[in-house]
């Protein structure tokens, strides 16, 4: 425990780390060199998102108050794509996953987010993002599903059309549960209607973000970097490549689907039509 803001050294270190968040959560005030960037939105989960103003290069300090699968998932995942060597993606310099308050560190990316981007310079980083999205699978698993053990409802398989249908099972059975009863039909109804994609840009399980937006693209001297990988799984390029579709849309770019696709079908080496 410190007394005054002042006490905590610019190094940041694990113990430096650990006694500014002892303060934080004691006092509920931001210790000095600290500045609070937003407080977490996850469902059951405390959680805060610092940088820590150590110059020339900030860092990233995420704090969890809780046991939860998000730091070891971030973990996981920067240090899988550390060992295949790609680029585009955060640094992981440190991490305490034994005890709550769980943390990680990370080099700060340079830049903006898209989202503050005019759209249409967003739609000539198309490629870029695409790119990234490619060296983003570089990472392969054993099966499809959650990457660290967590207690996850829908238990991991080697085969995707069964992981998916499970999926759906019990996003169907979940639905059924809360929702009203005609919402919740048609929630399940609609669920039930999907079948399970034939995979394409992958035949394994590959690393996945599954929150890819353009609030998690940052741009800095006009190279694409992806952050946040607290919610990675291992799925298929697919689901990213639909996340970012939709986060497109949801930002009122509205770009042909067709094109789109074309432009994957090039950068992973398949043809538009199939993909």
């Amino acid at each position: 425990m410190i007394s005054k803001p002042e006490d905590i050294n610019l190094k940041f270190t694990g113990d430096q780390i650990r006694a500014g968040t002892a303060h934080f959560i004691s006092t509920k005030r931001v210790p000095h060199g600290w500045s609070l960037e937003r407080v977490g939105t996850k469902i059951g989960v405390r959680s805060y998102v610092f940088t820590l103003d150590k110059r020339p290069d900030p860092l990233i300090l995420k704090l969890y108050l809780d046991r939860s699968p998000h730091a070891q998932k971030e973990v996981m995942a920067l240090s899988a794509l550390t060992h295949c060597r790609v680029y585009g993606f955060p640094k992981l310099l440190a991490c305490e996953l034994q005890e709550p308050p769980l943390y990680t560190v990370i080099k700060k990316t340079p830049g903006r987010t898209l989202g503050l981007v005019p759209q249409q310079q967003i739609i000539s980083f198309m490629p870029q993002i695409i790119a990234l999205t490619r060296r983003l699978a570089s990472p392969v698993f054993d099966s499809y599903g959650e990457i660290v053990n967590s207690a996850s409802p829908v238990p991991n398989s080697r085969d995707l059309t069964g992981y998916l249908s499970s999926v759906r099972d019990y996003w169907s059975h979940s639905i059924s549960q809360w929702a009203n009863l005609s919402h919740a039909t048609l929630c399940a109804s609609t669920i039930a209607s999907l079948s399970p994609p034939e995979p394409l840009l992958s035949n394994q399980p590959t690393l996945t973000h599954s929150d890819i937006s353009l609030q998690n693209l940052i741009v800095g001297s006009g190279r694409i970097n992806l952050i946040d990988f607290d919610n990675s799984m291992a799925l298929i390029p697919e689901y990213d490549l639909c996340r970012l579709y939709l986060s497109l849309i949801v930002a009122g770019l509205h770009p042909d689907l067709g094109e789109f696709c074309a432009l994957v079908g090039q950068i992973y080496g398949h043809d538009s039509e199939a993909v």
